[in-house]
């Protein structure tokens, strides 16, 4: 069995000190992959998921993405940051919403066949990534740059480097782009390229 890219991390994984509290840093994978493609596919514009893919390429760049980012994916990157320290993400406002109207539509049902209403007690998100008493702004920092120096990200980001440097993207890039030239169903032909 081959080993080649696989080796061990000989570093160990920081801790962070924040609001008083330690959280160990986790070994990174597949979800904070999801994260970066939900995040990815939150930005509508073909030069905005450019910038996101030129960013991937380094981890310094990634670190202002992701500040960037909460404009667009406020609550990926939220669940990204809090899946590194293994920290609650806590109810998006989206999702406070939907439970809200919720209530509001059961207690509209209630009310029609004569009970009380019920009163609206929101969730809280005492605890998670989104209280400032358990997570204030400065730990946003804190934890963007123990992703960008992360022994997994600087990793990753080596092997995508080498991807995207190499013969099979480019032999699929040549492919996708041969197959939009092609002619659609009753078009005069194969488009000409300039």
């Amino acid at each position: 069995m081959s080993t080649k890219g696989a080796a061990a991390l000989v570093r160990e994984l920081p801790v962070l000190d924040i609001a008083g509290k330690e959280y160990q840093v986790r070994k990174l994978g597949l979800p904070q992959i999801g994260y970066l493609a939900k995040i990815y596919t939150a930005y509508s514009t073909i030069s905005a998921r450019a910038a996101m893919l030129t960013a991937i390429k380094d981890p310094k760049l990634l670190g202002t993405f992701l500040v960037d980012a909460c404009a667009v994916a406020y609550d990926e990157v939220v669940g990204l940051l809090a899946s590194v320290i293994g920290l609650d993400p806590g109810i998006s406002d989206q999702r406070m919403e939907k439970l809200r109207e919720e209530h509001d539509r059961r207690n509209s049902q209630r009310v029609e066949a004569g009970k009380d209403e019920i009163q609206w007690n929101p969730p809280s998100n005492a605890g998670t990534i989104r209280d400032p008493e358990t997570f204030p702004l400065d730990a946003l920092i804190d934890v963007i740059e123990a992703v960008i120096e992360h022994d997994d990200v600087i990793a990753f980001f080596d092997k995508f480097g080498r991807m995207l440097r190499g013969p099979a993207l480019k032999n699929l890039t040549k492919h996708l782009n041969e197959r939009s030239t092609e002619s659609k169903k009753g078009t005069g032909g194969q488009t000409k390229k300039s």
